[in-house]
């Protein structure tokens, strides 16, 4: 939640409390009964400490509150309570001054006036270096995502363009192409389709769920043609394009089933649960037997910390013996 820090706080009440108690307009009012250091003083001091009490609660309220009548029906009670405690302070030098009650009553109505006045610029202030500062946290944080998807791209690309990528998709196509001329230029197509789609997301961190799942249905098409149709893949997924996920999200996962499982042997899942806003992505377990056992976490880190950036949550696990399931969070459009 944003705030603004103390010391700035500080600097604002100074400011406005100098400009408020000071304002030639209301000196000129009460110019007769301003005689005296001491109620100078006290004016001052009263004009801080309305200001920093309605600095302080605008910056505590507004971003809680969304309701606009409300912050204000609140920051007219606050400065009643204010107004009441800056009279006892005032009235006892007042009553000093003159016994005139008009003149009192003029005075009283001035006050008012003050506390109303900073009331109100403590409102809008407020308002406006919270947006502003918030703007400022915005453009970091896109920056920061745009930073971090670039790494992630590029990451997820050099991961795709290592040599033994290439070799087994080059073996692949060298063997369609002497048994099935019409398949090989399928499979090329299909090669060709899967890099565009990567370099063609650089620049988009949130991508629709239906062009992931079309993505990642390319992906699986290269993985049947070089491990065979055994494969088993299920889709549970409506409304795909009601949804966006963080790109390349699917093909990681996917990397990490390919490189720690015997896909043969697999069954893998996708399911759009549109109640919790989330893509299952379901497998069962037949690790491979020369695997060392190392950590599935780096890939799936990445996708947690860009899920964190983009949408404020964190992708779910659940594993046991027989499967592992990754949830990733979604977007609704």
């Amino acid at each position: 939640m944003l705030t603004l820090k103390l010391h700035t706080e500080l600097k604002i009440s100074i400011l406005i409390s100098i400009l408020v108690s000071l304002s030639p307009t209301l000196l000129l009012i009460e110019h007769h009964a301003q005689n005296d250091v001491i109620d100078k003083v006290i004016l001052f001091l009263t004009a801080f400490i309305t200001t920093f009490f309605n600095i302080r609660f605008q910056n505590w309220i507004q971003p809680k509150v969304k309701s606009i009548g409300l912050i204000i029906l609140y920051t007219l009670i606050l400065n009643i309570v204010l107004f009441g405690f800056d009279i006892l302070l005032r009235l006892p030098l007042w009553n000093s001054f003159t016994t005139d009650k008009p003149l009192l009553l003029i005075l009283v109505l001035v006050e008012w006036i003050r506390n109303l006045i900073i009331g109100f610029v403590a409102f809008f202030l407020v308002r406006y270096l919270i947006k502003n500062e918030k703007e400022k946290e915005d453009q970091l944080k896109i920056q920061a995502i745009e930073n971090e998807n670039l790494q992630l791209q590029l990451n997820a690309l050099t991961a795709q363009l290592q040599p033994h990528f290439f070799f087994n998709n080059l073996n692949v196509l060298a063997e369609l192409i002497q048994v099935d001329t019409d398949k090989s230029e399928e499979y090329i197509q299909n090669l060709s389709k899967f890099f565009r789609y990567i370099l063609s997301i650089q620049q988009n961190p949130l991508i629709n769920l239906s062009e992931e799942i079309e993505f990642i249905q390319t992906y699986i098409y290269l993985l049947k043609i070089r491990f065979g149709d055994d494969i088993k893949i299920e889709y549970q997924l409506n409304k795909t394009d009601n949804y966006s996920i963080p790109s390349l999200s699917t093909l990681i996962i996917m990397e990490n089933i390919v490189k720690h499982n015997v896909l043969q042997s697999v069954s893998i899942d996708f399911t759009l649960d549109e109640i919790n806003s989330v893509l299952k992505i379901k497998n069962t377990i037949h690790h491979k037997n020369n695997l060392p056992n190392e950590k599935l976490g780096y890939g799936l880190e990445n996708i947690n910390k860009k899920c964190k950036l983009l949408l404020n949550k964190n992708i779910q696990i659940a594993k046991n013996k027989e499967y592992f399931e990754v949830e990733i969070p979604l977007k609704k459009n």
